[in-house]
C-alpha cells in the first residue's frame, strides 16, 4: 500500500450509508451532504495520487458501483480547482448562516 493513512477519512458509503451510488448526484448539492462532500471528501480525495486512491478503495473493499461513482463524480476534469471550489462552498455557507440568524 502507498504511504498514506487509508483510514484518514471514512468514505461516503460509511458516512452516509443511506446513499446509493446511483443516487449520489442528488446528494452533492443539498444540505449537510453537500457540505461534507465539498469541505471534506473532495479535498481529501484530490490530495491522493491515483495509486493512493486505488489503495484507499481497496482498503475499504469498495464495490464496483461505488468505484464507478467515485471515478465519475470526484476525479476532476483538467483545470478544475478543488481548493477554489472548497473556498467558494465555505463562503456560501457563511453567508447562508448569517442570513438564517437574522
Amino acid at each position: 500500500m502507498s504511504d498514506f493513512n487509508a483510514e484518514g477519512l471514512d468514505p461516503p458509503w460509511v458516512v452516509f450509508p443511506e446513499i446509493k451510488p446511483r443516487e449520489l448526484s442528488a446528494y452533492l448539492k443539498q444540505g449537510v451532504t453537500e457540505t461534507w462532500f465539498d469541505q471534506h471528501w473532495r479535498p481529501f480525495w484530490s490530495s491522493l495520487t491515483p495509486d493512493q486512491q486505488r489503495d484507499y478503495l481497496d482498503h475499504w473493499q469498495t464495490t464496483e458501483e461505488w468505484r464507478d461513482a467515485v471515478a465519475y463524480y470526484f476525479n476532476p476534469e483538467p483545470g478544475f480547482d478543488v481548493d477554489a471550489d472548497t473556498l467558494e462552498s465555505k463562503a456560501f455557507l457563511e453567508t447562508w448562516r448569517k442570513k438564517r440568524k437574522k
